[in-house]
């Protein structure tokens, strides 16, 4: 059951990323504090994030930090879209 929350999660992600990739310059563009919104940084989280285990409670508060950056960027709230980006690219796997 998991894996099927885990691959819906990351399907949502995806698709939230590929639409950032065809949307115009200035959406992509986005950025504060050294990270950028745009689809190729949600794109390399997302990868980074998908390799955590799935059984690490870290990973799903990864996928909730990129759902809110997509919300985020959505809404042309882009400084917390770069903070919710910034704090998934930051979780570590628990040991």
């Amino acid at each position: 059951m998991t894996g099927n929350l885990s691959k819906n999660l990351f399907g949502a992600v995806a698709l939230a990323t590929l639409a950032l990739s065809v949307a115009p310059a200035s959406a992509a563009s986005h950025h504060r504090g050294g990270i950028s919104c745009g689809g190729d940084n949600m794109a390399k989280i997302n990868d980074y994030v998908s390799g955590l285990p799935d059984g690490d409670p870290n990973k799903w508060v990864a996928v909730k930090e990129i759902a809110l950056a997509n919300t985020a960027l959505s809404e042309s709230r882009d400084g917390e879209c770069a903070m919710h980006l910034s704090r998934a690219e930051h979780i570590e796997p628990m040991h």
